[in-house]
């Protein structure tokens, strides 16, 4: 299975490290490895949240900016839905992106001062990300079934039973 959200994440990150111009924070979540009730039980006991969005950035004198990482044709999930407005109800910036391009035109609405070629750099994270999905569907499949046994007795057996003369 292709992980888009967390190849997007890995390349938003390089993104904003090269061009929000100011000293920030940025950090992401994830929670994609909670498959069965009692993970979640547990998660949820720690203090994590369903619909906690993807990343979060820091930036002084701006209100926390929260971001939900959306691959194409991906929608939020009603947890998330409710999550964005409990942090726009709380005063946080928060939008659902699809692309870095789309990030940064968020950012550069807010006001967060970045690079002047940020534009640029978006674009090419954005071909980047793409390339990268690209290469992983390409990839070979994980092998799902067993292989066959290279023996049908065990080595042990199979070495005695030759010192025996017995083929098997």
């Amino acid at each position: 299975m292709i992980q888009r959200e967390h190849i997007f994440q890995r390349y938003l990150k390089s993104w904003v490290r090269d061009c929000v111009a100011v000293e920030h924070l940025f950090m992401s979540f994830d929670s994609a490895g909670k498959a069965t009730e009692n993970q979640r039980a547990r998660a949820a006991a720690r203090g994590v949240l369903a619909g906690t969005p993807d990343t979060v950035l820091h930036v002084r004198g701006v209100v926390p900016l929260y971001a939900e990482l959306k691959s194409a044709g991906g929608k939020s999930s009603q947890a998330q839905q409710h999550m964005s407005a409990r942090l726009i109800a709380l005063g946080c910036g928060y939008a659902c992106v699809m692309s870095v391009d789309e990030y940064r035109l968020w950012l550069a609405h807010i006001g967060v001062p970045l690079v002047t070629n940020a534009e640029y750099q978006a674009m090419q994270a954005d071909a980047k990300i793409e390339a990268a999905i690209a290469k992983a569907a390409a990839k070979k499949p994980a092998r799902t079934t067993k292989p066959a046994p290279r023996y049908t007795v065990g080595k042990r057996v199979a070495s005695r039973a030759a010192l025996a003369g017995i083929r098997l």
